[in-house]
Formats: C-alpha cells, sequence, structure tokens
C-alpha cells in the first residue's frame, strides 16, 4: 500500500471510506493484512471496499 495508493482511494471513494476500509483490516499469520468479506454483512460496503482495494493495487508502484 503506498501513499499514492491511498490518495488515489480517497479521491475515487472518500476518506471516510478508506478509514472504514482500513479500521477493518486484520492482520494474517504470514504477516500480510487482509479484509475478512464473511464479517462483512453488507453487500454495498463489500463492493466499496473492493473497488478500494482495486485502486490500491493499481497505484501499488
Amino acid at each position: 500500500m503506498t501513499d499514492i495508493g491511498l490518495l488515489a482511494a480517497c479521491h475515487r471513494e472518500g476518506a471516510g471510506a478508506v478509514h472504514n476500509y482500513l479500521s477493518h483490516l486484520e492482520k494474517g499469520e504470514d504477516g500480510r493484512y487482509y479484509i475478512n468479506y464473511d464479517q462483512i454483512s453488507d453487500p454495498k460496503t463489500q463492493e466499496m471496499f473492493k473497488r478500494i482495494e482495486t485502486r490500491l493495487r493499481r497505484f501499488e508502484k
């Protein structure tokens, strides 16, 4: 996750949405962070988080 990726996600989805996304991150046994979509019951929130993840990946480098 880069600063540019965070800015791009905030620009597209809003700072509040990105903050919500970051607060749902969990650290796995391998040390990587992920979202456990099984714990998110709202499909709209799931879709928003997936859009944010896409933004973060596109601006990784």
